[in-house]
């Protein structure tokens, strides 16, 4: 069965985001230079491995494995492997991953993730996008808010995964939202120009459905293209996040390895 959602952009903007994991810093690297490609592959882990090209590092209670994609129902655009999350949760929020980048992102227009759902209830996916104004590189931690960044910009998007088999999930730029207003400059500029890294890294955040719950599904790739069609989105449902209350219980990711 082919299935492709395009997530419609109401509502998003004058919502906060559940802060749950903040990256570390990461070390300077040289510029990417501003690609000529209609799409950027970030990971299709064909490769089985996520501990390098690239490098994932993950944390909370979110257990991560590469595996082969089995499913009746593979579409003609899944490959032969995915990235498995699954993780049980008291508290909504299971855990997540990240992988840094460096890219100059402004070539493109849209993120795509293709992703397999064995129910309707099978979690909630909130994508982040950090990019960097401070021109260093490196995403700090706040010193002075637990869960919070220092100098730059995250965008982020949720959306529910809530149906059944292999989906491809298209998210424009245009609809991440600023998560943390008056930290950077508020402005998606995720180019390389005047020193700066672009969109530095990205982070997957996995939560359960309920309070008590579980999450449990496939990604199988994750790319970022130029869409022309992109300003012209069908609305749904889909517009909905996360209630953003905030739980004692969240993790602090402090990548040690960067």
């Amino acid at each position: 069965m082919n299935w492709t959602l395009r997530l419609s952009a109401i509502v998003l903007l004058s919502l906060p985001c559940f802060v749950m994991a903040v990256p570390a810093a990461v070390p300077v690297v040289s510029p990417n230079a501003v690609s000529t490609q209609t799409a950027y592959v970030v990971d299709d882990f064909k490769d089985g491995d996520i501990s390098s090209n690239p490098t994932w590092w993950q944390f909370g209670d979110l257990f991560l494995s590469v595996g082969a994609n089995t499913e009746s129902n593979e579409s003609n655009y899944v490959g032969k492997q995915s990235l498995h999350f699954q993780g049980s949760t008291t508290a909504r929020y299971v855990g997540g991953c990240g992988t840094y980048l460096a890219l100059d992102a402004s070539a493109y227009t849209t993120c795509e993730l293709v992703i397999y759902s064995p129910n309707s209830e099978s979690g909630r996916l909130m994508v982040e996008l950090y990019d960097d104004d401070n021109r260093n590189f490196v995403i700090e931690p706040s010193k002075f808010s637990v869960g919070q960044i220092a100098f730059d910009d995250k965008f982020c998007y949720e959306f529910p995964i809530d149906w059944v088999g292999w989906k491809k999930v298209i998210i424009p730029f245009f609809m991440f939202y600023d998560a943390n207003p008056k930290v950077g400059d508020d402005i998606w500029n995720p180019d390389q120009k005047n020193g700066s890294g672009g969109l530095v890294q990205m982070q997957l955040i996995a939560n359960a459905v309920k309070r008590r719950g579980k999450v449990d599904f496939k990604i199988d790739s994750i790319r970022f293209y130029r869409d022309p069609d992109s300003k012209y989105i069908l609305p749904g449902r889909d517009a909905e996040i996360l209630d953003s209350t905030i739980d004692e219980n969240i993790d602090v990711n402090i990548e040690p390895r960067r």
